[in-house]
C-alpha cells in the first residue's frame, strides 16, 4: 500500500521535470532566433553603409558641389534607399587639397519604420585625375 501512495507524487514530480526541460528547450531556440535574425539585421545595415561609400567612390563626378568644398567642411548627400527595408546617408568631409573622408550610415528598419541596426563606416580618398580613389583595396572600416 505505501508504494503505490508514492507512485502519484513521482509522476506528478517527474512531469513537472520534463515540463521545465521543454521550457528551457523553447527558451533556448527562441532566444537563437532572436540573435540570427538581430545578425541579420546588422548586416543589412553594414552592407547599406558600405553601399554609400562604394556609390560615391564610383559616382563622384556626379555631385560637383564636392569638389569645392572648402577644406574642413561637409556635405552631407541623400539617404538612398537600399533594397526594401535598409537606407544609406553618405557624408563627404574634405580634411586636405586632396584627401576626403567619406562616412556613411547605413540602417536597417521594419515594416512600420522602426530602427533594427545602424551601422556606420568610413573610408579616406585621394583626389586623382578623374574623381577619388581609396587610399587602399576594401578600405573602409567601421565607425564607432
Amino acid at each position: 500500500m505505501r508504494e503505490r501512495g508514492l507512485a502519484l507524487p513521482v509522476a506528478v514530480f517527474a512531469l513537472a521535470v520534463i515540463g521545465a526541460m521543454v521550457a528551457t528547450a523553447f527558451h533556448a531556440a527562441h532566444l537563437e532566433q532572436r540573435s540570427g535574425r538581430n545578425s541579420f539585421f546588422a548586416a543589412q545595415a553594414l552592407a547599406a553603409a558600405e553601399a554609400g561609400v562604394a556609390l560615391v567612390l564610383a559616382e563622384w563626378e556626379a555631385y560637383p558641389k564636392l569638389g569645392v568644398l572648402a577644406a574642413g567642411d561637409s556635405v552631407t548627400l541623400a539617404n538612398v534607399a537600399f533594397g526594401d527595408r535598409a537606407t544609406f546617408q553618405p557624408v563627404v568631409t574634405r580634411l586636405t587639397d586632396g584627401l576626403y573622408l567619406i562616412r556613411s550610415q547605413g540602417t536597417s528598419r521594419d515594416a512600420e519604420g522602426n530602427l533594427l541596426a545602424q551601422r556606420v563606416v568610413a573610408t579616406l580618398a585621394r583626389r586623382a585625375a578623374a574623381g577619388v580613389t581609396p587610399l587602399t583595396q576594401r578600405s573602409w572600416v567601421p565607425v564607432y
